[in-house]
């Protein structure tokens, strides 16, 4: 079943590709009747709409994976972009030992890549949480990835919290305190 998550995957990207909304109308989806990629990709697998949703996500990680690598082996010239952080993901699909609901759930679970977060950091937590996955359901993974990415985010929540319920003034009496009602709220006069 593996290796037909991954060719639908793969297809997924594709119908994708030729659906791109630069090319309106014109666009593969449009032209066989379907508002968006995803809903062609749900009509013709038989699947719900998240499970649409999840082998386009996985079809587009593949198919920016297989980019990248096809420009480091055709131009080895050139400067060699970046592999993207899900890069491990892909060729976990692509090499059967994930299906796409396993591979999506890791995807979904970390997120982007931030100042916070950045790409490296994502790539070494796929890698982990890949090595666990034959034991793990999609569902499972989504939490472990979910739980892996806010753990070293935690302590600047936290702090960025706690700034946010006891934020006062300066410390000499020239100008009143304010305390503000959280971290994005404007502050409230005493």
């Amino acid at each position: 079943m593996l290796c037909c998550d991954t060719y639908t995957a793969r297809v997924a990207a594709e119908l994708d590709r030729r659906s791109r909304v630069e090319v309106g109308p014109a666009g593969l989806a449009q032209q066989e009747g379907f508002r968006t990629p995803q809903a062609m990709v749900e009509a013709m697998t038989g699947t719900t709409k998240s499970t649409s949703v999840s082998v386009l996500e996985v079809g587009r990680m593949l198919a920016e994976t297989d980019a990248v690598e096809t420009v480091w082996r055709e131009h080895p010239e050139l400067p060699s972009p970046p592999p993207p952080w899900h890069a491990p993901i892909a060729h976990a699909v692509t090499d059967r030992r994930v299906s796409v609901a396993q591979a999506d759930a890791i995807r979904a679970g970390r997120g982007l890549p931030t100042v916070v977060v950045p790409a490296d950091a994502l790539r070494d937590a796929a890698d982990e949480l890949l090595r666990d996955a034959a034991v793990f359901t999609a569902g499972q993974l989504h939490r472990r990835a979910r739980q892996s990415r806010d753990a070293p985010t935690r302590p600047a929540v936290t702090s960025r919290r706690e700034a946010g319920r006891c934020r006062t003034g300066p410390p000499d009496d020239s100008t009143p305190a304010t305390v503000a009602a959280g971290p994005t709220s404007p502050p409230i006069p005493p």
